[in-house]
């Protein structure tokens, strides 16, 4: 993992990549707009452009390397990702530095939660057309998603050619930069799948685990899982599933606000703290969970009987709102088992649409 500092504000300047390179170690990015963030075209316009970026990777196949960057505090880490999509197969992602550097995760198509997320995004934020810009040498169309006091949460810069999302910036409440994803690199021009792409792509293409209807959440929680409705401040449920059987039983639950993701996993039982290695204690939303200041984040916490562990992109005063409205208990918190089970999606969150 890669430390870095943290930029400022969104709504200060909109392209903070002008400032000093050693700074930030900033991607490769040339600003051919103006300095300052200034509407070019209405709402519908913005929808259409975000409405062919989530159709994008359904017929645009590339390769390209992406940085991955996360800031905690006033510090941060980032990471480096070899990307390949095909069509029809799925993705193939190589971690080449930072946190699991070497692992290979194969996402079939089929794990998008494209749809989902730009209906949220629409609902929750105004979307402006924002200018123009270069990224990784390709001309790309800059969308704002705004609150309603017309602050900047959230900057995605879309190729213009194909639609495919090239760079996406998350904001706090504060206007700080808070996530960075974007290509420095990036090739369309190869269609041919990786051998270990095509072999997944021969087995399940689906989502993991068992797909639960939202219409039978109430009957999750007859049946004691906590299973909340809404997280934070605007993170909507729109995605439950389960994995194992019976005492082993677990629920993956994905919430999004449209622009982050906040994957919880809820496991009865007391799991083993020895496990933990690499985790340590802090205070989040008031409470002494073990956390991992990875790229997602990942906390993990005991309730009364049940694990709890959320793994994030969202920024700090969600996450921390998330965890005060999740069940905590004094017992000492335990490790949890499946979480490798979900982080096929976790890790295509670089890329929502």
């Amino acid at each position: 993992m890669t430390m870095v500092d943290r930029p400022g504000s969104a709504n200060r300047s909109v392209y903070l990549l002008v400032v000093p390179l050693a700074v930030f170690l900033l991607l490769a990015c040339t600003p051919v707009a103006e300095a300052r963030a200034k509407e070019t075209g209405s709402e519908h316009e913005a929808v259409e452009l975000l409405t062919k970026a989530a159709k994008a990777a359904n017929r645009t196949a590339y390769r390209g390397v992406q940085e991955v960057r996360a800031w905690y505090g006033r510090s941060g880490c980032t990471q480096t990702l070899r990307v390949h999509h095909v069509p029809g197969r799925g993705t193939e992602i190589t971690a080449a530095s930072g946190t699991g550097a070497g692992r290979v995760t194969n996402v079939p198509d089929g794990l998008s939660a494209a749809t989902p997320q730009l209906q949220l995004l629409t609902a929750n934020y105004r979307v402006v057309r924002a200018g123009v810009a270069s990224i990784a040498g390709r001309l790309a169309e800059i969308v704002d998603a705004k609150s309603a006091a017309g602050e900047v949460r959230a900057r995605y810069w879309l190729d213009r050619a194909t639609g495919l999302l090239l760079r996406r910036d998350v904001f706090d409440e504060d206007g700080r930069l808070a996530r960075r994803s974007a290509f420095t690199s990036i090739d369309m021009r190869s269609r041919e799948a990786p051998q270990e792409m095509q072999v997944a792509a021969g087995g399940d293409r689906g989502p993991s685990g068992r797909e639960i209807s939202l219409g039978r959440v109430g009957e999750l929680r007859s049946a004691g899982w906590t299973v909340p409705k809404r997280l934070a401040d605007r993170f909507d449920l729109y995605d439950v599933r389960s994995t194992g059987h019976a005492a082993n039983t677990s629920l993956h639950l994905t919430y999004s606000d449209g622009i982050s993701v906040l994957s919880v996993f809820e496991q009865r039982g007391h799991l083993d703290e020895s496990h933990l290695v690499g985790w340590h204690t802090a205070k989040v939303g008031g409470r002494t969970v073990y956390l991992r200041d990875t790229v997602p984040r990942q906390l993990t916490w005991a309730g009364p009987g049940t694990v709890f562990t959320v793994v994030t992109d969202a920024p700090d005063r969600a996450v921390g709102s998330t965890v005060r409205m999740l069940p905590g208990a004094e017992e000492r918190p335990g490790f949890w088992a499946r979480v490798a089970r979900g982080l096929a999606r976790i890790v295509s969150w670089c890329n929502p649409f």
